[in-house]
């Protein structure tokens, strides 16, 4: 699964607290929190996220029970 910028289109590596999994389901990635459910599917947007930029320039998804992460699905 590729993660990218959505204002410069940059890729960026993200690194999802453990638990988390990408799927392959007709033809269309999902991404997968440890419950099981589809937090968010290729193409999606992903908003209120926190992380923490690594010198290597990695990005870590910081999730804890107060997390409210917003997925703006696409067309």
């Amino acid at each position: 699964m590729v993660f990218a910028d959505e204002t410069t289109g940059n890729r960026l590596l993200v690194v999802w607290p453990n638990g988390y999994s990408a799927r392959l389901v007709n033809g269309r990635a999902e991404l997968v929190p440890p419950n099981g459910s589809v937090l968010a599917r290729d193409g999606d947007v992903i908003s209120n996220l926190a992380s923490n930029a690594q010198d290597n320039g990695d990005l870590f998804i910081c999730l804890d029970f107060a997390s409210k992460p917003m997925v703006e699905p696409s067309p």
